[in-house]
């Protein structure tokens, strides 16, 4: 039986406890983000490192930052190696980065850790492909609240709906 063109629905929506919209920014260079020329970078909790390959967008990692800037967590030495790992498994490609800021619909103004990780947890685990590198949450995913996200902006690379809890068929 095939999921694909079957309407599910919260079976509680009142109790799904983070609603996000995340606003993607177009794909940039790496050394435009460190030149300062993206606005996003300064409120930005995701960032996803993506291809373009044959006119379609790639996702090769999704990441969170926290207490720091996109710009800054990726001049890390762990990141220069994740890009340096990414050009040699994938020669002659140019990575972008794509910066992730959350809306919420249910009054979190100033997200916690925690929700910024379990929203990054199901980025990943709702989105993983077989050109991703991360290494960390991509079998599985879990979460006591329920969550739903949208993508929006520049959203090519990742699936437009997620959501995770509890879930109905009306039909």
């Amino acid at each position: 039986m095939s999921l694909e063109n079957i309407d599910f629905y919260f079976a509680w929506p009142e109790a799904v406890e983070v609603q996000a919209n995340i606003e993607w920014t177009i794909p940039s260079t790496h050394d435009v983000l460190f030149s300062g020329l993206i606005e996003a970078d300064a409120t930005a909790y995701f960032y996803a490192i993506v291809s373009l390959d044959k006119k379609i967008w790639r996702t090769h990692y999704i990441g969170k930052v926290y207490a720091q800037s996109s710009s800054r967590r990726h001049r890390a030495a762990d990141h220069i190696a994740r890009l340096q790992e990414l050009q040699r498994n994938y020669p002659g490609r140019v990575f972008h980065l794509t910066l992730g800021t959350p809306r919420f619909d249910n009054g979190i103004e100033n997200p916690d850790e925690l929700t910024i990780d379990k929203i990054e947890g199901l980025l990943i685990y709702s989105n993983w492909n077989e050109n991703m590198i991360n290494k960390r949450k991509i079998d599985t995913f879990n979460c006591s609240r329920q969550i739903s996200i949208e993508n929006t902006g520049f959203n090519q690379h990742l699936c437009k709906r997620s959501a995770y809890g509890v879930f109905y068929n009306a039909g």
